[in-house]
């Protein structure tokens, strides 16, 4: 929404940004809990981690709230306007993707051993293709992660158009976006963490 008041709309982004990213924090906090190197397998971890999987795509889900930034910016009249907005933006983005990241790294450090690592690329992508598929029913079809308990029926009955073309596509280019983002994040942090050459 852009009405022309910089500060009323930077602060409706933020309350909205927000919420968003109140959602995506939701899997980063449970993998905290969840993919403790020792942690044993049980009722409730199982019943945590279903819970971790239903709310993972709300991370990755705030890359599509660019459309909102996409359809602003033919209106914004200044450089301010547009420095602004793109980096209140750009931050939410960031944060979204960070903790899509994190719970990630968690989740796939407790379930590859090292004598699994030759199928990560694998794993990461059935993920990524199980989270697309939750991006685009969320994004499309309207479907909040607690639908799946409030609405089960509506939310099962709308699987029936995930067979459609328009839909395969998205959830594949999806997948093969998030793999290569976090394939460049992941090359990014471990550059950072690397130590300083001496000279």
């Amino acid at each position: 929404m852009y009405t022309g008041d910089l500060r009323f709309d930077l602060f409706i982004n933020a309350l909205w940004m927000g919420w968003n990213l109140l959602l995506a924090a939701i899997p980063f906090v449970l993998a905290l809990y969840l993919f403790q190197q020792h942690k044993r397998i049980s009722l409730s971890w199982s019943l945590g981690f279903s819970v971790f999987f239903l709310f993972l795509p709300n991370a990755p889900y705030v890359l599509t709230d660019l459309v909102h930034l996409s359809r602003v910016l033919p209106e914004l009249s200044s450089r301010k306007e547009l420095v602004l907005w793109i980096g209140q933006f750009s931050l939410f983005l960031l944060v979204g993707f960070i903790l899509f990241y994190e719970s990630v790294r968690r989740l796939e450090k407790f379930l590859l051993r090292k004598k699994y690592l030759k199928y990560q690329s694998f794993f990461r992508l059935g993920t990524f293709f199980v989270v697309s598929t939750g991006v685009y029913i969320g994004r499309f079809l309207r479907f909040n992660s607690w639908d799946l308990f409030t609405q089960p029926r509506l939310v099962l009955n709308s699987f029936r158009y995930l067979n459609d073309i328009p839909v395969i596509l998205f959830v594949i280019s999806f997948t093969i976006g998030l793999f290569a983002l976090y394939f460049l994040f992941e090359k990014f942090t471990q550059r950072l963490h690397e130590p300083l050459a001496l000279h």
